[in-house]
């Protein structure tokens, strides 16, 4: 268009004016050789003007380009997460779930920050001293309580544009996602509850250890008859702004089939950056159930321990056709949500050198779970069998 518009000016230009200089010929010699003359000058001027008229024109033209190729690379790279079959209905996508027999993923989003979300905490890792949460890196975890005169809105719609762009747009995870049937949904969104009430779908009992943060939840519809069908399975919450890494995304999307507790345990194994290997062998039901059973009796306690532990080991071994068994044990901290507990539970076995040395080999087979305390607080125990 730009060149168009350049060159009919210049040449609507030349026309009238040469048009006026032939009208003023006479038929004097010496005229006609000054109109030569004239002519020639005037020719010469046109043509360099044309030329110049004709490279701005091919500048415009380029630069327009240019432009335009920018600004489509641009929005590929934001929207190619969103080229994914994304729902946007709540209860569409769960009756699709069903009908497809496939796990629903739901991607709650900010698309603003949320101002009753903000940095109430600070995490921060000191050189390791005495302490049960050391990990192996040297370090110490603390979380410090921030003052409400200093709190701040969470930058959690920054935080989901980065996750989409440097994650989610990943080809490896558009492939897995092809698994799930997927939802996005602000982290907002409301729906009707039996009682035809607006209610906020995070503030819902099912959605509590999101903790009301944008991430990524699984809702399992794949395994009919299993205890967890229809129940929340698998959290990603963004806390304090912060968004899984593409390796720790890869990791839950891969997790093997189980309750929440049982996936979100397994999914902090393997997330530790020593990479333990204690969950690269075969998951028993039988000895997760073994495992279940004894955070349960831990969480009824309240005390942590390896009781009972050799008729729980005779029991494991026997349902996997023999084997030497061996257990690690963790507790969280009171209060804390399950994302972060069964994180610090891992961190805790990576400071003991006993625990260490189940958690870090491969197992024939394995089995994890944590369950929560009248005490608040998160019993985990890992079982294994060689």
């Amino acid at each position: 268009m730009a060149k168009t518009f350049v060159q009919k000016t210049c040449d609507a230009s030349n026309e009238t004016d040469f048009s006026d200089y032939i009208n003023s010929i006479d038929c004097g010699k010496s005229a006609v050789k000054e109109k030569k003359a004239n002519c020639k000058k005037f020719l010469k001027k046109a043509w360099k003007s044309m030329a110049i008229c004709g490279l701005f024109a091919v500048v415009l033209v380029s630069f327009s380009i240019a432009v335009s190729a920018e600004q489509t690379e641009g929005s590929d790279a934001v929207s190619t997460w969103e080229q994914a079959a994304w729902e946007t209905d709540y209860t569409a996508a769960v009756k699709k779930a069903k009908e497809e027999k496939k796990n629903l993923l739901i991607y709650f989003r900010a698309e603003e920050n949320l101002p009753n979300l903000v940095n109430a905490t600070e995490e921060s890792f000191v050189p390791r001293g005495n302490g049960r949460d050391s990990g192996g890196d040297g370090t110490i975890r603390q979380v410090a309580y921030i003052a409400p005169s200093q709190q701040r809105p969470l930058p959690l719609a920054r935080s989901c544009r980065q996750f989409e762009q440097s994650v989610l747009a990943q080809p490896d995870v558009l492939t897995k996602l092809e698994d799930s049937v997927l939802l996005c949904l602000p982290a907002d969104a409301e729906m009707e509850n039996e009682s035809g009430e607006s209610v906020r779908l995070l503030d819902q009992p099912m959605f509590r250890e999101m903790e009301r943060h944008p991430g990524l939840a699984v809702i399992d519809f794949e395994h009919e008859g299993k205890p967890y069908y229809e129940k929340l399975v698998g959290i990603l919450p963004f806390l304090r702004a912060k968004t899984p890494t593409l390796n720790q995304t890869q990791a839950f999307l891969n997790l093997p089939p189980g309750t929440l507790s049982q996936r979100t345990l397994i999914y902090a194994v393997r997330i530790h950056p020593d990479r333990p290997q204690s969950t690269s062998g075969q998951i028993s039901e039988a000895i997760t159930k073994e495992a279940t059973g004894h955070s349960q009796y831990q969480a009824r306690t309240g005390q942590l321990g390896h009781q009972n532990f050799g008729s729980r080991s005779s029991r494991a071994s026997a349902a996997v056709g023999g084997g030497g068994a061996s257990e690690i044990c963790a507790q969280g901290w009171a209060n804390e949500g399950l994302y972060e507990a069964a994180i610090g539970c891992v961190r805790a076995w990576r400071n003991s050198s006993g625990h260490w040395a189940s958690m870090k080999r491969s197992h024939r087979y394995y089995g994890y779970d944590m369950v929560r305390g009248r005490n608040n607080t998160w019993y985990a125990t890992g079982l294994f069998v060689d």
